[in-house]
């Protein structure tokens, strides 16, 4: 299969640092080798330099 958007609610939430990185490393490779798309939701910020946007939902409800 080659799905277009991989979704990921909370990938590495109960993950040890070492098995979080692979794990996350697998995925990122994953969708970047087949052209897909990686949408994640997480509370994980150290995570975030691994994507190239990223949107912080609690920004989204407060007045501009």
């Amino acid at each position: 299969h080659r799905p277009a958007v991989l979704l990921a609610d909370e990938p590495t939430g109960n993950l040890d640092p070492s098995n979080k990185a692979t794990a996350m490393r697998a995925l990122v490779d994953a969708t970047t080798e087949s052209g897909a798309t990686l949408l994640a939701a997480t509370h994980d910020e150290s995570l975030l330099p691994l994507f190239d946007r990223a949107i912080d939902i609690r920004e989204l409800g407060r007045p501009a």
